[in-house]
């Protein structure tokens, strides 16, 4: 019987042997779900990752293409300020070109134009000397109508009837 008590000695130690054993691939199926779990949960990351960086691809070249467009209009602004300056140059020449102008002839003119004012004013008459000539001429009017009156008498004199 020892031989029996041995092997049921033995059995038992290999029944508690594979009992902990199955405690043990329990446990180890548990970390496995764990791992699993832990997976399934980092692939979900990656997706929303990788969801994620095409929405940042896509920003970027919605950005891209804004900065161009951006490049775009300060090239046309740059042009335009160009045109602008040029355009300022052109009529800032006008402008002195014009007032060279004003300066030599017009001011030059109007001396003239003054000094002839001055002239026609010396030979003008006075208030008071075209008051009187007025006077003299209703008095010669009224002299000449007198005369002609007297004209026309006597010529009705001479007249025969």
């Amino acid at each position: 019987m020892i031989n029996e008590e041995k092997v049921f000695s033995i059995l038992d130690e290999i029944r508690a042997s594979q009992k902990r054993v199955e405690a043990r691939m329990d446990q180890m199926e548990a970390r496995q779900e764990q791992v699993e779990a832990r997976q399934a949960q980092t692939e979900d990351w990656q997706k929303q990752m990788e969801v994620r960086q095409e929405q940042t691809e896509d920003w970027q070249k919605q950005m891209e293409v804004r900065q161009e467009q951006m490049e775009a209009r300060q090239e046309r602004s740059e042009d335009w300020q160009k045109q602008m300056e040029a355009r300022l140059d052109r009529i800032e020449a006008t402008l002195t070109r014009v007032a060279v102008t004003l300066e030599n002839e017009v001011m030059r003119d109007i001396h003239l134009l003054a000094e002839g004012h001055s002239a026609l004013l010396e030979k003008m008459a006075t208030k008071e000397e075209v008051a009187e000539l007025r006077e003299n001429d209703e008095f010669l009017e009224g002299e000449i109508r007198a005369l002609s009156k007297r004209v026309f008498a006597l010529e009705q004199a001479r007249e025969p009837a």
